[in-house]
């Protein structure tokens, strides 16, 4: 039973038709092999993100029971409603005037809803509590969620294939200095000091870290997208062209440096530590999110150099 402001209210047609027009898109209401129509089951929860990895315990946090009250506050043309939702008609004074009471939704895990209960998910929907609902302007408690088995077992399948190519790519596709490479984008400090098996232990923490798959994905991304192949041969021909060059200082610690258009020694770039690939060290200051101007800057500069061996090859002496 709907209330508008103290009045019992009868939902239009018209929002019935964006109840069941949302069912459809969320993929609950749908046709089976049969054209027949028919409904997933439908479910109210919390959404991910009030969920929180507890590093300390190695488990997911989750919220205690949540109570959110069935209100919704709308405005058209005619003024400020507020709408109130009750699965029973509530009580009235001597004056026959509702006695309004907080009704509130529970949730603990997850709560199954009647797809048929129009009314109660038109409160939801409109509640600005409410995170995929059509009011979201305020905190994100609750979302809906439905029930799709078969949906669910390919997904979980598919998410089992991903950890095996994951875990297959950390331990043997890449080599060391990739591995180092990787663990550096993926933000691991102290990558240099470390041995090649601490980073790669160090690399699969990370990537599976989290409820939310975010570094999972960026992992992922980071493999597939050829990043690692466009930064090594950007540095390749950066040292070739002679973008960069190698100086040690007074104390003869080496140092990568930019080196000028007269081919002299430009300022330093990053210092190259003792038992240190060379390369590598670059790649690690390069692919490091804090030195991206110095990454930009090496891209532009290898252009440059590029353009200019090119027009050395194909012009013709006089």
């Amino acid at each position: 039973m709907l209330y508008r402001n103290s009045e019992v209210w009868e939902l239009p047609a018209a929002e019935k038709k964006k109840v069941d027009e949302y069912l459809t898109k969320i993929g609950v209401k749908y046709q089976n092999k049969a054209g027949q129509q028919a409904y997933k089951r439908l479910y109210i929860t919390y959404p991910p993100h009030l969920s929180r990895w507890n590093k300390d315990n190695g488990r997911v946090d989750k919220p205690g029971g949540m109570h959110e009250q069935l209100l919704a506050v709308l405005r058209d043309d005619k003024g400020v409603h507020t709408y109130r939702y009750y699965p029973v008609a509530p009580q009235h004074d001597n004056n026959g005037r509702p006695i309004f009471k907080d009704e509130r939704v529970s949730l603990n895990t997850r709560q199954q809803i009647k797809v048929d209960n129009t009314e109660y998910i038109w409160i939801l929907l409109h509640m600005s509590s409410c995170g995929n609902g059509l009011n979201p302007d305020k905190a994100l408690n609750i979302t809906f969620v439905f029930e799709d088995k078969a949906g669910e077992e390919k997904a979980k399948l598919e998410a089992r294939k991903l950890k095996l190519e994951i875990e297959y790519n950390i331990a043997q596709r890449f080599s060391d200095s990739e591995i180092s490479v990787l663990a550096t984008a993926m933000e691991i400090t102290g990558v240099g000091e470390m041995e090649p098996e601490q980073v790669r232990n160090a690399l699969h923490d990370r990537v599976f870290s989290g409820t939310d798959n975010k570094q999972r994905d960026r992992f992922v991304q980071l493999c597939n997208n050829g990043s690692l192949k466009t930064v090594r041969s950007n540095i390749q021909d950066a040292i070739e062209l002679k973008v960069v060059g190698v100086w040690k200082d007074r104390a003869e610690v080496p140092y990568w440096h930019w080196v000028k258009e007269d081919g002299k020694k430009g300022h330093a770039i990053c210092k190259i530590r003792a038992n240190k690939d060379k390369f590598l060290t670059l790649m690690d200051h390069m692919i490091d999110i804090n030195n991206r101007d110095d990454m930009d800057e090496l891209i532009v500069e290898v252009d440059k150099a590029r353009i200019k061996a090119q027009e050395a090859a194909t012009t013709i002496p006089a």
